[in-house]
């Protein structure tokens, strides 16, 4: 190992199942992974992706399907980005100092993204060279998403390089989601003819419209819904339905043609996993997916499994078309928490907001009246996930870059005494506390508050 290496890192380990407040750990002393085959690489990360099933699996949801050695702690999380600083001796395909992406096997419950640092088996996971237009965030969260929608759409449509021409008719359930959203992207990158048709909810549809689908129908609209299904039978060549349960495959499996293809990320039950799953209904679950796929009219297709192998050949250069965007980011807890702190009418905010400029980079004060809310929204989700967090670290998060004409820009420091500001103003309505290592961290009542804006965000975009 380099000498230039530190000995040991940060990471989250899972130490047991149930809460994630009870499952998970944070840890600062974790050992640096090695290097132990001459087809591994090991990478500096700089994102990790959160997927449901990590949720489901640190729950102990999914024991039946993933069952992790708790005997010592764990670290898990699969989709990553980040930069590689050793390789072994037999990889080629990467040099130190290559940023890469990509995702580790599920199944390998052992040496997970949510950590510092992270070893990977060019042979045996999803990763490729990131690509330039992508940040790091975007591209961590690129994997499982990815590869599931093209396990949906191109093996289970049986799409090939030979037929990939031929038009077809695809009709993508929750549309608007993480899997949805690439699922539409991909069925129009690999044929801008194919007529595309996301379901999801009506405050989501322009989105959906946005990143490419012909046509949206919104679920949440009963007139509008039952319209498409009574006009729409024997239309469909693929169905993929990204939310799951019975009712969903009742309603539209009359709308593939004969031969058309029933595929489905979930299964029959909606959002599997969520809740524990007991053998006895394990093997329900099991028994309805198998006379589905051999004993009705159409075929019925789950993804078991995900087409690691052809990450870096087939879909990782799905990037190389400017028309695949990749995963948008947004700031909807940001501004959900916001939202919160306003309308308690908690946090103080100071006389100045209307006046003061938040760093020597800005030329003016903030144009959105509602910014002292958002800059507290975001100190506290920062602190939540790094602890011990300080003025000087949040003056580099929310400084910015000085133009200097013909002259190199160079980023300059956030404003200190608004970060100040801010950390006593959360500290004042007990979000945040004084850490005896130094620096704020979040209470117990912050967290608190902090977990159900996400939770109720995350329901409401599974039933999108």
């Amino acid at each position: 190992m380099s000498s230039s290496l530190p000995q040991f890192m940060n990471g989250v380990q899972l130490i047991k199942y149930g809460p994630a407040h009870e499952a998970l750990q944070y840890k600062t002393d974790l050992a640096l992974p090695k290097i132990e085959n001459p087809y591994q690489i090991l990478i500096k990360l700089k994102a990790a992706g959160v997927n449901p099933i990590d949720a489901k699996l640190a729950a102990g949801n999914v024991k039946l399907i993933i069952n992790a050695d708790l005997s010592s702690p764990v670290i898990i999380g699969s989709d990553f980005s980040g930069v590689v600083v050793e390789k072994g001796e037999n990889v080629t395909e990467f040099d130190v100092g290559d940023e890469v992406f990509g995702s580790l096997p599920i199944s390998s419950v052992s040496g997970g993204v949510y950590a510092q640092y992270t070893v990977a088996d060019i042979n045996h996971c999803s990763i490729a060279k990131k690509p330039s237009h992508l940040s790091f965030v975007q591209a961590a969260a690129v994997g499982i998403p990815l590869l599931t929608a093209y396990q949906g759409i191109i093996k289970h449509g049986n799409i090939t390089d030979k037929n990939k021409s031929q038009k077809r008719n695809i009709l993508i359930i929750g549309a608007s989601g993480g899997v949805g959203s690439y699922s539409v992207q991909l069925a129009k990158v690999i044929n801008p003819q194919n007529y595309v048709v996301g379901i999801c909810s009506a405050k989501n549809a322009e989105f959906v419209k946005a990143i490419g689908a012909d046509s949206v129908i919104p679920y949440n609209n009963k007139e509008e819904y039952q319209a498409f299904l009574q006009s729409e039978k024997n239309k469909f060549d693929l169905v993929f339905d990204c939310v799951g349960g019975d009712e969903y495959y009742r309603n539209l499996n009359p709308l593939l043609k004969k031969q058309g293809v029933y595929s489905t990320a979930v299964g029959p039950v909606e959002h599997v996993g969520s809740e524990p799953i007991p053998l006895w209904k394990g093997i329900g679950i099991i028994s309805k997916i198998l006379y589905r796929k051999f004993f009705t009219s159409r075929p019925y297709m789950m993804v078991f499994t995900l087409p690691e192998s052809e990450f870096r050949t087939k879909i990782a250069t799905l990037f190389d078309n400017k028309d695949f965007k990749g995963t948008y980011i947004d700031d909807t807890f940001i501004k959900a928490y916001a939202a919160y702190l306003k309308r308690t009418g908690k946090l103080e905010v100071p006389k100045w907001v209307d006046l003061v400029k938040t760093g020597t980079f800005k030329e003016l004060a903030p144009y959105d009246p509602d910014w002292y809310y958002v800059r507290a929204a975001s100190v506290a989700r920062h602190i939540y996930i790094r602890k011990n967090v300080g003025v000087g670290a949040l003056n580099k998060v929310h400084g910015g870059t000085v133009n200097r004409g013909s002259r190199p820009s160079h980023h300059v420091d956030a404003s200190g005494s608004v970060n100040r500001k801010v950390l006593q103003s959360l500290e004042k309505i007990g979000v945040l506390e004084k850490d005896k290592k130094g620096g704020r961290k979040i209470t117990q009542d912050g967290q608190r508050d902090l977990d159900r804006i996400a939770m109720t965000l995350a329901e409401e975009s599974d039933e999108e």
